[in-house]
């Protein structure tokens, strides 16, 4: 369940130009901001749907105003069986965004390179992620050593049209599409 709106500095609610899908293959939009409002390092955007539920988001900072404070967001929200009349887009000031992000002195990010993978420790789990090929992390270890994953891959399903495959009756088309990683590289 979301949280009561109260929480958040301010809440826009999307919507379908036409009539809500019966389920969506998810969909991107774009919203623009007051000049002066939101600054990229101390807003957090998360949603929910009409059922008051919340729903993954990715945001992306597209536009900026020359004070550094944010134009137009981009956001994303994945596919879902069943399509919701409207979202709610909550948008959260965090004075003190940067004390939760830092780690502290007892768990420091550490990331390494080396000629064929990128090796990228938290204190907790090291992810080993490969310059190339098909596999995203080709290994996820606990600080213990355990290994808790291995050749996790970026699968992209495409369907042609809305369905339930366990429902009886033909079943929609569905393709496997996976990633080829051709290069990664350590951005700071």
């Amino acid at each position: 369940m979301a949280p009561d709106k109260t929480q958040y500095h301010e809440t826009v609610r999307v919507q379908w130009l036409e009539e809500s899908p019966p389920c969506h293959r998810g969909a991107t939009f774009g919203l623009p901001w007051c000049q002066g409002v939101y600054f990229p390092e101390r807003t957090t955007f998360s949603c929910s749907n009409s059922d008051r539920h919340t729903v993954p988001l990715t945001t992306r900072y597209i536009g900026f105003w020359p004070d550094g404070s944010l134009k137009w967001t981009s956001h994303d929200i994945p596919a879902t069986s069943v399509g919701k009349p409207e979202y709610f887009i909550h948008v959260s000031l965090d004075q003190d965004l940067a004390n939760l992000l830092d780690p502290g002195p007892c768990c420091q990010l550490r990331a390494e390179e080396t000629g064929d993978h990128i090796l990228v420790d938290t204190g907790k789990l090291t992810a080993c992620f490969p310059r190339s090929g098909q596999s995203l992390i080709t290994s996820l270890k606990s600080a213990s050593g355990t290994l808790v994953g291995k050749n996790g891959r970026l699968i992209l399903l495409d369907q042609k049209r809305c369905g339930d495959t366990s429902e009886p009756g033909p079943k929609p088309e569905v393709r496997d599409l996976v990633c080829q990683i051709e290069e990664m590289n350590i951005e700071t």
